[in-house]
Order: C-alpha cells, then sequence, then structure tokens
C-alpha cells in the first residue's frame, strides 16, 4: 500500500492496517481528492469492500483531534 501510495500518503490519505481514509483541509480540494485515489485504484487493478465504505462522512475537531 505505501508504494502504491506513495505520494499522496499524509497529503491526501492516510493508510491503516484494514483501513484507508481520504481527507481534505478544504472543500475546494475535496472533489479532486478522491478522484486521485480511485485513480490509483484502478490503475493498480485493486478492488475496494463496498460493504465496508462510507462515503461523505463528515467530522469535526474535538479536543484537537479530529472525530468522524
Amino acid at each position: 500500500m505505501d508504494k502504491v501510495f506513495e505520494n499522496l500518503i499524509r497529503f491526501n490519505m492516510e493508510v491503516y492496517v484494514y483501513d484507508m481514509v481520504i481527507k481534505s483541509t478544504s472543500t475546494d480540494n475535496h472533489p479532486t481528492n478522491p478522484e486521485k485515489v480511485f485513480n490509483r485504484i484502478q490503475t493498480h487493478s485493486m478492488h475496494l469492500n463496498l460493504e465496508k465504505s462510507l462515503l461523505n462522512v463528515g467530522g469535526r475537531k474535538f479536543l484537537g483531534f479530529m472525530i468522524t
């Protein structure tokens, strides 16, 4: 996963053991960030588990942490 998403990790997304989180710092970048990740997934013939996918999940900061 680190090699597939090497230039996106920490900027547009975070990759964990069983999760990938696509993030945006502003609403202007929000439509393009998922597109970059999905294009990369398609390029490497990867598949997502739709049962575990959540799209358009909002969040807010609480005590300095992002809560979704």
